[in-house]
């Protein structure tokens, strides 16, 4: 490092701490691990902060220094916090297709539930999201976190109850294979002599 300061070793110790490195890095593994899908978003955010990081150690100038380090938090928050709005809103928009749908009137005529309460936690989803963008822009990147993590808890209540198509294929499965034992078990059972 051209400066030997230690203001500047601080500030570059609290950028890579665990609140917010570690923090950024587990909030993309989550996405990640969810939606199965390599997170594009978070990878990008944290090349350019490391390029940040390596442009402060290089620099000769205090200054230049604490603004690339700077610039190296904000890639690192927008890793986190870009990341999760990107799962959750694609998640959230998957369960709207499906609850737009023009067979959803069948399912209706089927299952007996409350349609106020799915309305409600349709609404509920909407508003997490809401705050969540409000607070993403502030220092409040990790409540805006939180925000888009309980919106992920209810799209996930309400996936269950209005399943994927794959998942919809992975219950059926299960059904025609437990039949299948049944029936299978019988014929073991009660097999002519």
């Amino acid at each position: 490092m051209a400066v030997n300061s230690d203001l500047v070793l601080t500030k570059l110790k609290s950028i890579l701490s665990e609140e917010n490195f570690d923090y950024a890095t587990t909030v993309i593994t989550y996405c990640e691990t969810k939606s199965l899908v390599y997170n594009y978003i978070g990878m990008a955010e944290f090349r350019d902060a490391l390029t940040h990081v390596k442009r402060g150690v290089n620099a000769d100038d205090e200054q230049k220094i604490f603004s690339e380090f700077d610039s190296a938090f904000e890639h690192i928050r927008r890793a986190a916090v870009e990341s999760m709005q990107f799962y959750v809103e694609t998640k959230y928009l998957d369960l709207k297709r499906r609850l737009k749908s023009p067979f959803l009137f069948l399912f209706k005529a089927f299952y007996t539930t409350d349609w106020k309460d799915i309305k409600k936690t349709e609404n509920d989803i909407k508003e997490f999201i809401i705050c969540a963008r409000d607070a993403k822009p502030k220092t409040e990147w990790q409540e805006a976190i939180g925000y888009f993590y309980k919106a992920d808890e209810k799209i996930d209540s309400l996936n269950y109850i209005f399943p994927t198509g794959g998942e919809i294929s992975r219950r059926s499965s299960k059904v025609l294979l437990l039949i299948l034992m049944i029936l299978l078990g019988g014929l073991i059972i009660f097999k002519p002599m």
